[in-house]
């Protein structure tokens, strides 16, 4: 004699696996249809087995259990029978699915003899009642309800059974929410009254019972008639049309969903007369709209757009001065834990003097920012928590940044940002800020053309500078003062002789693709 013993993996053992290997326990065959039916779940080191349908598990199928898990699997596990459900709540719901059963194949019987009198019946009886509940009010304990609604699915749901019965779900929305309907019938006939009245766009009437299916697991309309209602459309009663001069279609995208044909025949079934189309920086509704308009025969439609703005106009010194150009300048960038100077502190201050186009001081000052810096900005920048732990804090270290600042203008690559965390501190410390300073990203937008982007270590390569250790303030800021240098002769060769002269020198030649649109939006009809 030849006896096979399976063994599997441990690895791949989970709750349901207690089903297959209750299959190999031929000794006891009636365990099979109650585990079958059963919901498994393991807590630690425990299998609990709900049986749902009923059913006594002795102790000795228990051990049986065990021990073929752990030959099969190698694992030690205890095993609990537990119901969740009373004998007569088991049996209540046996004869409720049975009379269910029963009551859908008379229905289906009833569809087809109604059906030859071209009565509204797709499915079941004539449902004499009103809607008495709204799709999205339904939940478990709704129980039978019956509601209104159309179809807005393209196909139905259907299934076969194996003994050839047919499972149909269809969606159906009343422009609010939407739920699921299921019908079954082994009556052909029915099935085919069905699937043939069943389109998307008709609007029904369904009547049946709400309830959690166990196999879709979702709330749906286990479904007992379904009649054709006519669908009540909403009606533009004004005497004198509206015009719609603010439309968006799903060319907008994140603001709609609407298709642009199904807005210019509504419009046209309202009665209007003309319709706009302003989607955003989008025009590729417009032929969609036309043909709508049955070429602009049915309805005008005024082609329109949603425009975004940009400021033009340079902005590259904020509190200009009089200072000449070859005046000093002190060229400064700081390092941070973050991004944000409300929650955010400067960790290292570097700068360097400019005069006549010369490098003639430097400034470099870690600062203690009294909070762990994030792992994230470490790796950024290279600087640790050990490296600015004896650092003097921002009280002592930032009126010695004045000090080397003395009568000069400030100048960083995306001052905007350096200049908030310093202002931010001297508020903190009862200082003011009331200094003159120019940003290089600005006036390279103005003033540089060709590159992809106007980032620090882009104009670097652009003009020629050497930037070693980029993300570190003394770096950062050295290769900012050789660009500011240049960018210095570029502003005297236009004729530029005092800082207050660069932002009116630099009006018209703002590279308009690289700024930021206007958060709003400008509309505009072709």
């Amino acid at each position: 004699d030849v006896s096979l013993e399976f063994v599997y993996d441990k690895g791949i053992f989970n709750a349901n696996s207690i089903k297959t290997v209750a299959g190999y326990l031929t000794d006891y065959p009636q365990i099979m249809p109650i585990i079958n039916n059963a919901v498994c779940n393991i807590d630690d080191d425990t299998l609990y087995i709900d049986c749902i349908d009923g059913g006594i598990i002795g102790e000795e199928i228990k051990e049986s259990l065990c021990e073929s898990v752990k030959k099969m699997f190698g694992i030690n596990i205890k095993i609990e029978f537990i119901r969740s459900r009373t004998d007569e709540e088991i049996e209540e719901q046996f004869e409720l699915e049975k009379k269910e059963i029963f009551e859908s194949i008379e229905k289906v019987r009833q569809v087809v003899e109604e059906s030859k009198k071209k009565s509204p019946v797709i499915y079941g009886k004539e449902i004499k009642g009103n809607p008495d509940i709204e799709i999205g009010a339904i939940d478990e304990l709704s129980g039978n309800v019956i509601i209104d609604g159309y179809l807005f699915k393209k196909s139905l749901d259907i299934k076969e059974t194996r003994n050839g019965a047919h499972i149909v779900t269809f969606s159906i929305t009343d422009d609010k929410n939407a739920i699921n309907c299921k019908i079954f019938t082994d009556d052909n006939s029915a099935f085919s009254a069905l699937e043939g009245r069943l389109k998307k766009g008709t609007a029904l009437r369904v009547r049946g019972q709400a309830q959690n299916d166990k196999y879709a697991r979702e709330l749906l309309i286990n479904v007992r008639d379904v009649n054709v209602i006519e669908w009540e459309k909403r009606v533009d009663e004004a005497e004198e049309k509206r015009v719609e001069l603010h439309l968006h279609t799903k060319m907008s995208t994140m603001d709609a969903m609407a298709d642009a044909g199904a807005l210019v025949e509504q419009a046209i079934n309202w009665g209007h007369k003309a319709i706009a189309i302003t989607d955003h920086g989008d025009v590729q509704a417009f032929p969609e709209a036309y043909h709508a308009s049955n070429w602009g025969k049915d309805i005008k439609v005024l082609y329109g757009v949603e425009c975004y703005l940009v400021n033009d106009s340079t902005n590259a010194v904020v509190n200009p001065s009089d200072n000449d150009l070859d005046g000093e300048f002190v060229v400064f960038d700081i390092e941070t834990t973050g991004l944000s100077p409300v929650t955010e502190t400067i960790t290292e201050i570097g700068a360097v003097k400019i005069k006549n186009g010369q490098i003639i001081d430097t400034f470099n000052k870690f600062v203690n920012p009294q909070k762990p810096i994030p792992q994230k900005i470490v790796e950024l920048t290279g600087i640790t928590d050990a490296m600015v732990a004896d650092a003097e804090p921002i009280s002592i270290v930032l009126p010695e940044f004045y000090d080397f600042i003395g009568d000069g203008a400030l100048v960083a690559h995306n001052a905007s940002f350096d200049t908030s965390f310093i202002k931010k501190a001297a508020k903190d410390n009862g200082m003011k800020f009331d200094f003159c300073y120019l940003d290089t990203l600005e006036i390279s937008r103005a003033l540089v053309q060709g590159v992809k982007n106007y980032k620090l270590d882009t104009l670097t390569k652009h003009f020629d500078v050497k930037l070693e250790n980029h993300h570190r303030a003394c770096d950062d800021a050295t290769a900012t003062a050789h660009i500011f240098i240049k960018l210095l002769d570029i502003l005297k060769e236009k004729g530029v002789c005092k800082i207050s002269d660069i932002n009116n020198a630099l009006e018209g030649d703002v590279d308009v693709k690289s700024l930021k649109t206007d958060s709003g939006g400008y509309e505009k009809s072709l």
